[in-house]
């Protein structure tokens, strides 16, 4: 098989760059003034010796120069991996490969000025003592393209309770976000994408607040972040200016009289239109939400809108979401304490085909998480060669080859273990991406999973 054969070639080449002294010396030749992607030791062309390079890396006998290891990432995970090195091979064999090899590597732009620096805006909104479900926006503006943001929502706690908050649907499309949870102080507004960066200038996310009845004056409603949780699809970090909104809380007192508040039709609706329930309600009060009927084939997943302190005649429609019959890598979830060790996290095959590749990058803060092993189901993986725990790698794989038959059946592939820092708090995401071209069955046929992402929740 022409992937078995990569990999072999891949093997002789750690064993040349071990045992043989004719090997290309790992020295930077600095005659080129252009430099390409794939050429590691600079020499301006690219050869196999390039990819014994990459594989000296990997094994620790070569420590590579800044120059070095740029111009080995030709598959951008974010440090020099295995990948490259197949990547390299390809380009020399004239196979098609999805890296950057043989490109030039362009020169650094200069920085933004402070006018289109990326910005993190929070609305300011009027508000009186008592008000519930004030609605406050976060936007991204000049937003360069990010896959993570995680933000720390910090308020004035003692006249301002938060109660929710909802994500724009149309900016996290295809993301892992964190729900709202209310015990949770700092709350945590956080969304990573595994596979396309989050672009475009657009409300990211809204706030909802319930101010005191004694609140009287301006609260201001500002966000912090770590700047290793702000980061493009490529993980390299953005830095993001933050300008802080407010609530602004007059005691004047309403004109209007609480005995003769206006009245409102709220109208819930099934998924075909049919009524469920019609209900009348004043003016600031929140509807009741019937029972919905089940769905065949569907999941309930809320309402299309928030029928809480109604200002108006609704319809609010049920939302349902399909369930996949597709191929996915399911990530589970897990709780723990801040200190807790050895947190065990799964990651099953769901609706699986039948594979024989499996290579799946591993996506955690770690600043809050630390990855101490990961194991493999032993009776999935019976037969198969596996990549073991590497403490050292940038970017952790669980990796699989079989070039004998398909792994087939649904079940857990492997077991991560986290220990969780002494400072944690909220929910953090843990997510796995991979390459196409690297999840394929036994014929060498790619297949397509879909990523369902999952959370250690700390409290």
């Amino acid at each position: 098989m022409k992937k078995v054969s990569i990999v072999a070639v891949i093997i002789f080449a750690i064993v040349l760059s071990i045992f043989s002294l004719n090997i290309a010396a790992a020295k930077e030749t600095n005659n080129h003034t252009v430099q390409i992607m794939g050429d590691v030791n600079g020499d301006g062309t690219i050869s196999v010796s390039d990819a014994v390079l990459v594989q000296r890396i990997l094994v620790h006998i070569l420590t590579p120069t800044d120059d070095m290891k740029k111009r080995a990432m030709v598959m951008g995970k974010g440090d020099v991996c295995l990948a490259d090195a197949v990547c390299i091979l390809r380009y020399i064999s004239g196979s098609p490969c999805n890296g950057n090899a043989g490109k030039e590597i362009q020169p650094t732009t200069e920085p933004s000025t402070e006018n289109t620096k990326p910005k993190f805006v929070v609305e300011t909104v009027k508000a009186n003592p008592n008000d519930k479900n004030v609605a406050v926006k976060i936007s991204v503006q000049n937003n360069p393209g990010l896959a993570s943001i995680s933000l720390d929502v910090d308020y004035d706690d003692k006249n301002l309770t938060l109660t929710n908050f909802t994500y724009n649907t149309e900016a996290v499309s295809g993301a892992s976000t964190v729900p709202f949870h209310a015990g949770t102080f700092p709350p945590c507004v956080s969304v990573v994408n595994g596979t396309a960066n989050i672009t475009g200038d657009r409300d990211f996310v809204t706030l909802y607040f319930d101010v005191s009845d004694t609140a009287n004056g301006v609260y201001d409603i500002s966000l912090s972040y770590d700047e290793d949780n702000v980061y493009d699809i490529n993980e390299n970090n953005v830095s993001v200016e933050v300008v802080k909104g407010a609530i602004k809380v007059s005691n004047e007192e309403t004109t209007e009289a609480t005995t003769n508040k206006e009245k409102y039709t709220v109208i819930f609706k099934n998924y075909d239109g049919s009524v469920l329930s019609q209900q009348t309600v004043q003016s600031g009060d929140t509807a009741t939400a019937p029972e919905v009927p089940e769905r065949n084939g569907y999941i309930f997943k809320g309402w299309d809108k928030s029928f809480e302190n109604v200002k108006e005649n609704l319809t609010v429609q049920a939302v349902f979401e399909k369930i996949s019959t597709a191929p996915q890598f399911v990530v589970s979830s897990a709780a723990a304490k801040p200190g807790d060790k050895n947190i065990a996290v799964n990651v099953s095959l769901k609706n699986n085909p039948g594979i024989a590749s499996v290579s799946l990058d591993i996506i955690y803060d770690k600043n809050t998480l630390t990855l101490t092993d990961f194991q493999y189901n032993t009776a999935m993986t019976q037969g198969a060669s596996t990549l073991p725990y590497n403490a050292s790698a940038f970017l952790p794989c669980l990796s699989m080859i079989n070039g004998n038959s398909n792994v087939c059946g649904d079940g857990i592939f492997a077991t991560l273990y986290f220990d969780v820092s002494e400072s944690a708090s909220g929910s953090c995401p843990i997510s796995i991406r991979y390459d196409e071209d690297n999840v394929y069955n036994i014929d060498e046929t790619n297949v397509n999973f879909e990523v369902t992402n999952g959370f250690i929740n700390i409290k």
